[in-house]
């Protein structure tokens, strides 16, 4: 495929771009030759390919193949060796991990005990992944040797290799951290680190990044790749784009002619036209991830509980998933997926009630209600039908709403700063934990960036997620877990929208051996590709 054409944006190019492709994949075929060129359609473009930059999913799907972690996480959220072969607890905070030998970085350096301690020590420091990484106590961690180091917490955590799977917890090049440059302003998420990210992972980026802003990312394969973790082997094919296509009309189209081979935001409106061309399939599995409205509670009203209550009751949950989704996805109950550990099954979430909630409005003495605005971002069409909904629902409590539309790391920025008084988002607990589920949505101490945009501040929450945080009995756990869902349920921080499945769309006539992440950072490295 010509990739000056590819490098075009695709909502100006898209009729030509689809008619050249199709063109190609006819000549190619002729000769037989095996396809070379992986490419993966998100709806959304990462904000920074520096690890220690952002905690957005798309940047943790696109690292996820440049870098590497000590240890991984299949599909079933089990524990498996990565970067490291073993590990063992040296005591009951700290764990040693023993890495693999013949591992090299893209640049040609080998890997080091000295590379994982400068990169876990500025992930434990970094504000934007504290959420997952701040648990790592930077004073202990040691290297003992060239391919031993110890690292731990400052008081005994359970879910602490689950916290070492996560993307932030990938391994970056002692050298280069040492000489990041830090941005003069804190909110640019474009450091010389994002521009060459340098991992140990199957895939690379070429100086200069082929990144097209709106557009796409380009990886290459890394011919030097060590594959020494098991099950990873060298890639089957050269060349891995990411495209970023927010309409899904657009995505679909791309699909059905063979542009695309994965569409990672299927949407419910294109379920049918899949199911009708041949080799296309839905896969599904079981998924982490809860979506939601935020409440900002620094807000002049939504500080009230009674007004966020009364938002919960006048909303149709179940009437907008069947409306957006047509019934796909469950009505969450509470904050925390079913699949989560720390999910609290008797939790029952809010009945559409509009009497209750203009009761409610009145309670509050706000019977006449209040204008308010709603930021969406522009790659989710879905959200922004959602916003239109709650528009017209919510006017039934006198609640105006209005609907900003803005992209989506603008999102995160007004996210971070608190400037989001409503706002939809979706979190996937990528740990499988109740810790990573709760703590950075909610803990008073991760307002902003970490992950607390609703601004949600309890002190019994607090202290409860902290002795949870230490607690190394599960069922001790379980039970501070329960006790923060039924506060959370009266507080009523968020309106919880639906506890969706992780799904894609393939091309099962191109890809072979694709295997969803129910954390979502899916990895393609496995993939073989069909001849053309």
């Amino acid at each position: 495929m010509n990739k000056t054409l590819k490098r075009l944006g695709l909502a100006s190019t898209l009729v030509l771009t689809l008619i050249i492709v199709t063109a190609c994949a006819g000549d190619s075929s002729e000769g037989g030759e095996v396809r070379d060129e992986l490419v993966i359609a998100m709806a959304q473009e990462p904000r920074s390919l520096d690890l220690h930059r952002t905690n957005d999913n798309p940047a943790a799907i696109v690292t996820r193949q440049i870098f590497e972690t000590l240890v991984l996480q299949d599909e079933n959220m089990d524990i498996l060796p990565g970067l490291a072969h073993h590990w063992e607890p040296y005591n009951d905070r700290i764990w040693e991990f023993h890495l693999n030998e013949g591992v090299y970085f893209h640049n040609g350096e080998r890997l080091t005990a000295y590379d994982v301690a400068a990169s876990l020590t500025n992930a434990a420091q970094s504000p934007q992944v504290a959420a997952v990484m701040s648990i790592i106590d930077v004073d202990t961690i040691e290297v003992v040797d060239d391919l031993t180091v110890r690292v731990g917490t400052a008081e005994p955590f359970a879910p602490f290799l689950s916290h070492l799977a996560h993307t932030a917890a990938g391994i970056m090049n002692a050298d280069d951290l040492a000489n990041a440059e830090e941005p003069d302003d804190a909110d640019d998420f474009t450091t010389n680190l994002d521009r060459h990210p340098n991992g140990t992972g199957p895939f690379m980026v070429v100086d200069p990044l082929e990144w097209v802003s709106g557009s796409q990312i380009t990886l290459h394969r890394f011919e030097d790749y060590h594959a020494t973790i098991p099950g990873r082997d060298l890639p089957s094919f050269e060349t891995m784009i990411f495209m970023f296509i927010g309409d899904p009309t657009a995505r679909m189209a791309a699909l059905e002619t063979g542009e695309v081979h994965i569409d990672l935001n299927p949407t419910v409106e294109n379920f049918a036209r899949v199911e009708r061309e041949d080799g296309l399939r839905l896969d599904s599995i079981p998924g982490l991830r809860t979506d939601f409205l935020g409440l900002n509670q620094e807000h002049e009203h939504l500080s009230n509980r009674l007004v966020r209550q009364a938002i919960n009751y006048a909303t149709d949950v179940e009437g907008i998933i069947e409306a957006i989704y047509e019934g796909h996805g469950v009505v969450g109950q509470t904050v925390i997926s079913a699949s989560v550990f720390g999910h609290n099954p008797d939790i029952e979430g809010f009945p559409l009630n509009v009497e209750r909630a203009q009761e409610l409005m009145i309670e509050a003495g706000l019977e006449a209600g209040f204008d308010i605005t709603l930021h969406v971002n522009t790659e989710r069409q879905d959200r922004i039908d959602i916003a239109q909904i709650l528009q017209q629902q919510l006017r039934e409590i006198n609640i105006e709403i209005n609907i900003v539309t803005i992209d989506f790391p603008q999102l995160l920025d007004m996210l971070d700063d608190g400037e989001a008084d409503l706002f939809l988002l979706g979190w996937t607990s990528v740990t499988g934990d109740g810790d990573y589920a709760l703590f950075p949505l909610f803990h008073t101490s991760q307002h902003g960036s970490p992950g607390n945009y609703s601004r949600f501040s309890n002190a019994e929450v607090d202290a409860l997620l902290d002795e949870a945080r230490v607690s190394t009995d599960a069922d001790e756990r379980l039970d501070l877990y329960f006790r923060v869902q039924e506060i959370l349920r009266e507080e009523a921080p968020w309106v919880i929208m639906l506890q969706e499945e992780e799904s894609a769309f393939v091309n099962y006539g191109v890809v072979d051996g694709f295997i969803l992440s129910p954390a979502r950072s899916h990895y393609f490295g496995n993939i073989t590709l069909s001849d053309e």
